[in-house]
């Protein structure tokens, strides 16, 4: 079945601080598609792709996972960069990342976290907001358990992040914690729904998760009620042919033969 848009062979990838040189673990294209799409830099991709040997990604798996995590590392940087001003160690983090350094970046979150903890009526929401991006850090880092008790921290501080109760949904979800996942897609959706209307792509996505969640608990009928919900949002919002709503369209067809 598709995978909708959403976290052994060893392989060594040589590669140092200056000058990225790899061998045939990623095809050298995708490397320069990575640099002229993303525009990141040599030490970034290094560091990817040292994570990948780490933790001793298949081979074939090795293109796509690159990506999501180049992906992911570029919103990362993103998000840090539209921090008030005044977050230095937000913008500190944000340069270690520039040069691929992500414990240099960790370190920077976590001490920025623990200060705002301290200061938690004032910097509640910053706090979260740190927490998040650490998780997603650890995601980066491949260590998904690592990521929930920040993804947990997080939903603590700011329960009403549609978006952290998402994502937290997500990782339970791949975790093999279905009934938990559901339940924080619940409480996403409904949140949503209220601040954004029904007819908002996020519902959607919410509706979708929803729907791989009761698929992965093997309630049929229940997937594919989620996944109709979400269909018809992204045909009036995306169009037709969006590879989400295509997505989409295709679970439902592939979960009614299993009928």
């Amino acid at each position: 079945m598709a995978d909708f848009d959403q976290r052994d062979q060893k392989v060594e990838t040589q590669y140092n601080a200056d000058t990225l040189t790899i061998n045939h673990s990623v095809p050298p294209e995708v490397i320069d598609d990575l640099r002229n799409t993303l525009h990141l830099k040599d030490k970034v991709i290094s560091r990817l792709l040292h994570t990948l040997d780490e933790k001793a990604v298949a081979l074939e798996d090795r293109e796509s996972k690159l990506r999501d995590m180049a992906q992911q590392y570029t919103e990362i940087e993103a998000r840090l960069a539209k921090r008030d001003e005044t977050d230095s160690l937000a913008k500190r983090a944000k340069e270690k990342l520039d040069e691929g350094d992500l414990e240099g970046a960790e370190a920077l979150l976590n001490q920025s976290l623990e200060q705002n903890l301290k200061q938690i009526t004032e910097r509640k929401k910053a706090a979260a907001a740190d927490a998040f991006e650490l998780a997603k850090i650890r995601e980066l880092h491949l260590d998904y358990r690592g990521a929930l008790p920040f993804y947990e921290q997080a939903v603590e501080l700011a329960p009403d992040d549609s978006l952290y109760l998402n994502d937290l949904g997500v990782l339970l979800h791949t975790l093999g914690e279905t009934d938990q996942a559901i339940t924080f897609y619940n409480q996403a959706l409904a949140i949503d729904l209220k601040v954004l209307g029904d007819q908002h792509p996020n519902v959607a996505i919410r509706y979708n998760n929803l729907g791989s969640a009761w698929q992965g608990k093997g309630d049929v009928e229940q997937a594919i009620t989620f996944f109709k919900k979400a269909l018809p949002i992204l045909q009036s919002k995306l169009g037709d042919d969006h590879p989400n709503t295509k997505t989409v369209r295709d679970n439902i067809e592939t979960l009614k033969k299993k009928r």
